[in-house]
């Protein structure tokens, strides 16, 4: 399992067994979106540091050096 909290602090991505990613508004308090990453090596999730490209980025990386990046808006 892995989390990350984005630089503003709105989102909370969880990372888990079989390697869907949730995503969480913690300013409403809900379930935002959950994505299949395609792989069950999920070991770390970090969120870009600022929003320089309309929008936080999010890095998904597995130990066998998968590493995905998904657009959070």
């Amino acid at each position: 399992h892995s989390y990350a909290v984005s630089p503003d602090g709105r989102y909370l991505a969880t990372g888990h067994d079989g390697g869907s990613i949730a995503l969480w508004d913690t300013r409403k308090g809900v379930l935002a979106a959950v994505t299949d990453t395609g792989t069950t090596d999920l070991r770390g999730l970090s969120f870009s540091p600022d929003n320089s490209r309309g929008g936080s980025q999010l890095l998904a990386g597995g130990h066998m050096g998968h590493a995905l990046v998904y657009s959070v808006n």
